[in-house]
């Protein structure tokens, strides 16, 4: 009589057909977590690839700046801003009171992360180039990003 409610529920009253039900629920939270973590890594891959790859071929753009925002779980979270327009990269460190651009060669034009390695060495160098005197080569967005921060050459 107690095997009853069980059977009922569950289609089986054996501890071996419930066991069965654990593992295939199991798995199927295996495959998606899998395939979710493919997913992002494609999507990371391709995104660094289309930087990398002649965006600049073709002036048919939608859009004049690409904005990235980087967290890497270590307390060094920071925002990447492409530049289309103007050729410029600029990027912002969450713990500094400060930005940095670099200019970039339309045709050859740096993945993300070495463009935040060149910031991050511009950085632990503690050798601050010149200041920007002109903010108005700034976009829009990096106008923003960087508000009423200084602004320095990397």
């Amino acid at each position: 009589m107690l095997c009853s409610l069980p059977r009922k529920l569950l289609g089986c009253c054996h501890l071996r057909c419930l066991l069965i039900v654990v593992v295939v629920v199991v798995l199927l939270v295996l495959l998606i977590a899998a395939a979710l973590l493919m997913r992002v890594g494609i999507d990371r891959s391709r995104a660094d690839s289309v930087l990398r790859s002649g965006l600049w071929a073709g002036a048919t753009w939608e859009e004049d700046a690409a904005t990235f925002y980087l967290d890497s779980g270590d307390g060094n979270a920071a925002t990447v801003i492409y530049d289309y327009r103007n050729l410029l990269v600029s990027y912002r460190p969450q713990l500094h009171r400060a930005c940095y651009v670099t200019r970039v060669d339309k045709d050859n034009i740096p993945g993300l992360d070495t463009v935040v390695e060149t910031f991050q060495h511009h950085q632990a160098e503690d050798t601050i180039s010149m200041p920007l005197a002109d903010r108005s080569l700034l976009g829009t967005t990096a106008s923003i990003l960087c508000g009423l921060l200084p602004v320095y050459w990397a």
